[in-house]
C-alpha cells in the first residue's frame, strides 16, 4: 500500500511539473529601435553596447551622439555635428551626478552647467554659469519629459509640452538618454530628447512668449502586436510626415 501511494505521489508530481512547464508565461520581448526614417527615408540609426546601452545615435540632418558610461550613468556624450548649414566643433559634454544618482552638473568646453533636481516635481532646473540662459526639464514616472521652459534674464522665452500615449515608445526597452540629452544640448535637442522616450509621444505643443507665436503638433501613432511605436503621423501644411522605427529583436 505504501508502495502504492509513494508510486501516486511521484506520478501526480511528475505531471505538475509538466504542466508547470506548459503554462509557463512566455519571456517578455525585448526590442531594441535600430533605425528611424521619415517618409520613408533613413533618417537615424542606433548602437548598442553589450549591456543594451544607447553606444551612438546618428541622425542625417542632425549629427552624431556618442556616449561613454560608469557603471549605468552616462559619463560623457559627445555630439559632432554633420550639418552643412550650421558647422561646428565638436562638443564634449562631461556629467557629474549627486548621492542619488541625479545629474547635478554638466562641463561642455569651457562652460559649466549647474543642475539642481527637485523631487516634488520631477524637474530639473538648469543655468548656464556665466549667462542669462537658465531652463527648466519636467519629467513624469517614467522619466520621459512632459515640458521645458527656456528663460532669459529670468523671462520666459519658449515654453514646450508634449503628451503620451501609453503604447511604448522606441526606447522602452533601452536606457535613458533622453533626459542626458535634454539637459546637456536643449538649444539643440530638447524635441529629440522627447522622442526618444518609453512612451509614444501624441502632441508636442512650441510657445515662444516673445513671438506670441504656438504651433501644437498631433500624431496618429500606429503600434506593432507587441505594443511597439512602428510609426507616427503628422499632417503638415496637408501632407502626411511619417516617422518609422524598425527593431531587433533579442
Amino acid at each position: 500500500m505504501k508502495k502504492l501511494f509513494f508510486i501516486l505521489v511521484i506520478a501526480f508530481a511528475a505531471v505538475s511539473c509538466s504542466d508547470d512547464d506548459n503554462n509557463t508565461p512566455e519571456p517578455q520581448k525585448v526590442k531594441l529601435v535600430q533605425t528611424i526614417t521619415f517618409n520613408g527615408d533613413a533618417y537615424g540609426s542606433v548602437e548598442y553596447d553589450a549591456a543594451k546601452k544607447v553606444r551612438n545615435m546618428t541622425f542625417l540632418s542632425d549629427g552624431s551622439y556618442a556616449f561613454t558610461y560608469d557603471g549605468e550613468q552616462i559619463a560623457t556624450l559627445l555630439f559632432t555635428s554633420n550639418s552643412e548649414f550650421n558647422p561646428m566643433a565638436p562638443k564634449l559634454f562631461t556629467f557629474s551626478y549627486d548621492g542619488n544618482g541625479k545629474i547635478n552638473k554638466v562641463v561642455v568646453d569651457n562652460l559649466q552647467k549647474n543642475v539642481v533636481y527637485t523631487a516634488g516635481d520631477n524637474s530639473y532646473y538648469i543655468t548656464n554659469v556665466g549667462t542669462n540662459f537658465k531652463y527648466r526639464l519636467y519629467l513624469d514616472n517614467d522619466d520621459d519629459i512632459t515640458k521645458a521652459t527656456f528663460y532669459n534674464n529670468n523671462q520666459v522665452t519658449i515654453e514646450q509640452t508634449f503628451t503620451y500615449e501609453s503604447g511604448k515608445g522606441c526606447m522602452s526597452n533601452a536606457n535613458r538618454v533622453s533626459t542626458a540629452l535634454a539637459i546637456a544640448y536643449p538649444e539643440n535637442d530638447t524635441g529629440l530628447a522627447a522622442f526618444l522616450s518609453r512612451k509614444a509621444v501624441k502632441t508636442n505643443k512650441y510657445l515662444e512668449t516673445q513671438m506670441n507665436t504656438m504651433s501644437t503638433s498631433t500624431y496618429a501613432n500606429v503600434f506593432d502586436a507587441d505594443g511597439f511605436i512602428v510609426s507616427g503621423t503628422e499632417v503638415l501644411f496637408g501632407q502626411d510626415q511619417v516617422t518609422g522605427y524598425q527593431y531587433i529583436q533579442l
